[in-house]
């Protein structure tokens, strides 16, 4: 018998495929500047912004609903403490809640008609506030029925505001101004920023950890704090563009945007920022996440981007083998 040689060859073919995670809602609902966003859970979330702008998905941000600003002022900021339950604020002192999720905006009195009003945050149905330009500071205790204006003791633009709890809360703004109260807002004392550039958003995980972001044309800054503000520190962004909004759904995991359509992403606290794809150059004015991976980004030209990954770029694989057998025999 002649010896028989068997030999067997596996080619192996593989193809990648690189899948950008932050989705741009082509075309948008509209096409006004979104300067705000709020995600209650995965499917419900609202963006507000220019020309009385207001809009809902049910959908995790897949579609949008126009809903009735009825205004041609601009609305800022946007706050739900439910489902059904939110506010908006913007120029001129406008205020406006609903308790139907956004089906009917009430008008709310701010007690402010000339004061441009930038950030809203509510602890409970109850208990809230809102800042602004010339150092305001509002606060209500019946869900918006009556609002009542706090001493800062400053004149700055206050542009963001975020509470950890009835009493304990900050606000952040131009040249730098960091404030903090421990007496829900009777009682305000400046904090050290470490930084003159202008700072947009503010956000706490706790009462001791926390992190504010903003700059200038020139620089992208982040800076945080583990011990409630006392001392606060520049963290690297890797960007020179302006941040405009910061999120974090955990300690560790956070998102920035701002100007260019910058995102930054970090998974360990801030210690490292990392640049995500966003698929788009227009500004960016706010980010919101529902938990570590459903988020929503807004900004100018009626931008809405989404995510279901927490922006974090995949690649499918796809691996195909063919083998292929050659047979050799002795003569």
């Amino acid at each position: 018998m002649k010896p028989l040689l068997q030999f067997t060859f596996m080619f192996l073919f593989f193809t990648g495929f690189v899948y950008s995670q932050w989705i741009l809602i082509n075309p948008p609902p509209q096409e006004n500047i979104l300067f705000s966003t709020h995600y209650t859970s995965a499917a419900n979330g609202w963006a507000v912004g220019a020309v009385g702008t207001i809009i809902r998905t049910t959908d995790g941000g897949e579609n949008w609903q126009i809903q009735p600003g009825n205004t041609d002022d601009s609305f800022f900021s946007v706050f739900f403490i439910s489902n059904n339950t939110g506010w908006v604020a913007g120029q001129s002192g406008m205020i406006r809640k609903t308790t139907n999720a956004g089906t009917e905006w009430v008008i709310q009195t701010s007690g402010t008609p000339t004061t441009t009003l930038r950030s809203i945050y509510f602890y409970s149905e109850l208990i809230g506030w809102i800042c602004g330009h010339d150092g305001t500071i509002l606060k209500t205790t019946n869900g918006g029925e009556n609002w009542n204006k706090l001493t800062t003791g400053t004149t700055d633009w206050l542009l963001s505001v975020y509470f950890v709890s009835e009493t304990s809360g900050w606000a952040v703004g131009d040249g730098g101004i960091i404030l903090y109260t421990n007496d829900g807002g009777t009682n305000w004392s400046a904090q050290t920023s470490g930084t003159s550039h202008n700072l947009e958003s503010v956000f706490f995980i706790n009462q001791n950890t926390g992190w504010a972001v903003g700059g200038d044309r020139n620089n992208g800054t982040v800076i945080t704090t583990t011990d409630g503000g006392n001392t606060w520190v520049q963290q690297t962004s890797g960007t020179s563009k302006w941040l405009k909004s910061v999120f974090f759904a955990s300690s560790t995991t956070g998102w920035a945007a701002g100007d260019e359509g910058i995102i930054i992403h970090t998974s360990d606290g801030g210690n490292t920022w990392s640049e995500q794809t966003s698929n788009t150059t227009q500004n960016l004015y706010s980010v919101s996440f529902a938990n570590t991976t459903n988020g929503l980004i807004v900004g100018s030209d009626g931008t809405i981007l989404k995510t279901t990954t927490g922006g974090v770029t995949s690649i499918e694989t796809n691996f195909n083998s063919i083998p292929e057998v050659f047979v050799l025999q002795q003569n």
